[in-house]
């Protein structure tokens, strides 16, 4: 495995991968309302072999505010057919970015939750901490570092395709990845 690293992308076996953070400063919504959180990752092939990538693969990782990783879990309750932009093929010197939209939402008045509907489940961050400040509470206002995991270890797979229906794609890129971290700021909300 080769590897080349800087603080904005981490490049692994002729592939460069980025976290961006389109609004890293997002205010955390009144009780009752919901604020979104614009995720994205850029997948850029600097190899000369074309690539293909299971977007759903691509889970973030979120570290709070002194380095601890928040929990997260996907509840899947049912699984979906595969749409072929899920799973693109990326070109030498080509790029492709993930588009993910989460929510911040209170679950009550003292537990603020970040949760994605996602692959006919929900994705959402926990943790097992309780604040002495906060309470139980999940995000609460600070900086926090957001990155995403990607893994994958077969180049060929069997795959229900909404296109095509069940089939072998090939050309999936080999290899393990964390992108680096981006900073992501909540505060309070406030009444103009």
């Amino acid at each position: 495995m080769t590897e080349t690293n800087s603080p904005t992308f981490i490049e692994v076996n002729g592939v460069r991968f980025e976290t961006l953070v389109p609004q890293p400063l997002i205010k955390i919504p009144a009780y009752g309302e919901t604020t979104s959180v614009p995720l994205e990752v850029r997948i850029t092939n600097v190899s000369d072999v074309p690539y293909r990538f299971d977007l759903r693969s691509f889970y973030p990782q979120l570290l709070d505010p002194q380095g601890r990783l928040i929990g997260s879990g996907l509840n899947q309750n049912s699984s979906t057919l595969i749409q072929d932009e899920e799973i693109p093929l990326i070109m030498p010197q080509n790029e492709v970015k993930l588009y993910l939209e989460m929510d911040l939402i209170w679950y009550d008045p003292n537990l603020l939750r970040l949760i994605k509907a996602i692959y006919g489940g929900s994705l959402k961050f926990y943790s097992p901490i309780v604040d002495t400040l906060y309470g139980e509470v999940n995000i609460y206002p600070e900086t926090y570092r957001i990155c995403f995991k990607y893994v994958n270890q077969l180049t060929d797979r069997q795959m229900f395709l909404f296109s095509a229906g069940r089939t072998q794609v090939n050309d999936f890129w080999i290899g393990e990845v964390y992108t680096p971290f981006s900073f992501i700021e909540f505060q309070v909300f406030s009444n103009p």
